[in-house]
């Protein structure tokens, strides 16, 4: 402040934010409130530094008194500037028109201001690409890669969240277009292949409907192309507005750079990119906000084939906690049905009683089939440490680190305080949805499909009593004949012998391995036999009976397929609750892994 009275008002006022003291210091030193500003590269305008008075020195006067002089009359001046412009008023903007956003609007207009600031676009990319197409045009395109998808073992291995966009689309804004969010796989002179991030949805109305007697005919009605399960190719000539992906550039330049050089591992475009930074869609609802905000401050690295380290930008709390807020934000507007909670996250798999409920569930589900001497998490903890499921690409801290010395995966020691559960639940299930983006040639697989009943031994999903007699005779049938095989295999001394006796083991596997597809093959077969029986039926009290039946058949294979799918949903949250929980499972089964520095599961 200056040395007059008047002056320290002014700076009072500034600091109590009032109108007089900020304009007071925009005539004094304008450039100080550009300190941390961002502006545009092209942005090139800034407020001079005016002098208001143009005091001339007298005659006789001195050095001091001039200055002493100078500085008064300018600040009289610039008084004089500020009466009048505080003297300009105008009637108060009506709060109708005062922009108010909404909390979650908030969290991203800042965490842009801080992405911009601190340049992520330039690794990662942040947002998917848009794609407007005229609707009409493409609809045989997109009704042949949708009905080419039902029948893919793909899509019938697949678990359906109905909340999750990357399952249930939404209706494109326009109706004469669709609009798709996805990433280019490929860009051709004619045609672009995108490969969906957000799951799509198209309605065929009645007048599409080009013959509906024909059998590999759509009816007319609105249906969802999943995210991931099938890249969509469609003519250039048909697109109408294209928005390409939000950043990754440097990550696109790098990978033929890493392909040329042959590094290890990173030796095709699949593999450079997935030792590039990955993108940061769904990163809200894939992380803890404690985990992400420390993970700013001190990144450490997660990833065993990254090449790149992240920065450390020294980011202060404010701007660490705007990046948190805006990643939730962003997937809490997008998809709204996973209900996103931010800045700060209940986890109820960390309470006490939660292990102890889910134990004694799982031992009565024991007790119906005769099983005893397992527990729980004993069985969870086994399921993910085996080293034919997790083991193969992950770590679990140091647990059986002999197995895998060259971990391709991140190591999932920290999952529990670096992910959300939900999250897990959908990325073990489904890791393809949930990873939309390249992954090399060893993309995860997906080792709990919806359609098949997997890993008895290891974790029980079910009890045989709670799924359909006949699948569960079979299923015990074709599993007493593997046990045996296998035993039989383990016995043999004998190489030539052992070798017919490893055959017939895979034999007795692979005939297991399809005893619920061809269930479920052959429910649908009844059901479809049921429709055209009903369909075909002229007589009206005939046709009553056969809608009866038909409603029966459809209902006993609907409770079926969501019978098999709930055995692997079963193991799935048992493989969430025991990385929830990690050192206190580990610990019981005298395994505790050491805490790395790593988190586990991009």
């Amino acid at each position: 402040p200056g040395h007059e009275p008047y002056e320290e008002y002014f700076y009072q006022s500034l600091k109590h934010h009032q109108r007089e003291g900020f304009l007071h210091q925009k005539l004094l030193e304008p450039r100080s409130y550009d300190y941390e500003r961002l502006r545009a590269w092209e942005d090139r305008l800034r407020m001079p530094q005016f002098r208001f008075a143009r005091t001339l020195k007298g005659k006789d006067e001195s050095d001091e008194e001039y200055a002493a002089r100078a500085e008064k009359e300018e600040a009289d001046a610039r008084e004089a500037v500020m009466t009048f412009i505080l003297g300009l008023i105008a009637e108060p903007v009506p709060l109708q028109y005062v922009y108010d956003p909404p909390p979650d609007r908030l969290a991203q207009v800042k965490g842009v201001e801080v992405l911009d600031r601190f340049n992520c676009a330039g690794c990662h990319m942040v947002r998917p690409g848009i794609y407007q197409f005229a609707r009409k045009p493409v609809l045989d395109d997109v009704e042949s890669a949708y009905k080419e998808l039902l029948d893919s073992t793909t899509y019938q291995a697949d678990h359906h969240f109905e909340n999750h966009n990357a399952w249930t689309g939404l209706a494109s804004p326009q109706a004469d277009l669709l609009t798709i969010h996805g990433l280019p796989s490929a860009d051709k002179d004619e045609t672009l292949r995108l490969r969906l991030v957000q799951a799509l949805r198209f309605t065929k109305k009645p007048e599409d409907v080009k013959d509906i007697h024909d059998a590999g005919e759509l009816p007319a009605g609105t249906y969802d192309l999943p995210a991931a399960l099938k890249d969509l190719e469609l003519a250039k000539n048909q697109l109408v507005y294209r928005d390409d992906p939000q950043g990754g550039t440097f990550a696109e330049l790098l990978a033929p750079y890493l392909v040329a050089r042959k590094r290890d591992r990173l030796n095709d475009a699949g593999n450079a990119r997935a030792g590039l930074p990955p993108p940061l869609f769904r990163e809200g609802e894939k992380t803890q906000p404690g985990w992400l905000f420390q993970f700013l401050k001190d990144p450490p690295k997660i990833r065993e084939v990254t090449i790149l380290r992240m920065p450390r930008f020294s980011l202060s709390d404010d701007d660490a906690q705007a990046l948190v807020n805006y990643f939730a934000a962003v997937d809490q507007t997008q998809n709204p049905g996973i209900d996103l909670t931010y800045p700060y996250l209940m986890v109820p798999e960390h309470d006490a009683g939660y292990l102890q409920q889910k134990s004694e569930q799982y031992l009565q589900r024991l007790a119906q089939d005769g099983a005893k001497g397992r527990t729980y998490t004993g069985d969870a903890f086994r399921t993910l440490t085996s080293v034919t499921l997790c083991l193969n690409c992950h770590r679990v801290g140091n647990v059986a680190k002999d197995v895998n010395e060259a971990p391709s995966a991140p190591n999932l020691a920290l999952a529990q305080e670096r992910l959300r559960p939900d999250w897990l639940v959908r990325w073990i299930a489904s890791p393809q949805v949930m990873l939309v983006y390249d992954q090399g040639q060893h993309p995860m697989p997906q080792q709990f499909p919806a359609n098949k009943i997997q890993y008895p031994d290891l974790f029980l999903g079910l009890a045989a009593k709670q799924l359909p007699p006949q699948l569960a005779t079979s299923l015990q049938a074709a599993q007493a004949k593997v046990q045996e095989a296998r035993q039989a295999e383990d016995k043999e001394k004998d190489a030539a012998k052992k070798k017919d006796l490893e055959a017939a083991r895979m034999k007795a596997e692979s005939a297991l391995d399809q005893i619920v597809p061809n269930f479920l093959k052959e429910g649908e077969a009844k059901v479809k036999a049921a429709r055209e029986a009903e369909i075909t039926e002229t007589d009206s009290d005939k046709k009553k009976e056969l809608a009866a039946a038909r409603q029966k058949v459809e209902d006993e294979f609907q409770l079926a397929r969501k019978e098999v799918e709930l055995y692997s949903l079963n193991q799935v949250a048992a493989l969430r609750d025991v990385l929830m929980n990690l050192n206190q499972v580990a610990e019981q089964s005298n395994q505790r892994p050491a805490s790395p520095a790593t988190g586990g599961g991009r």
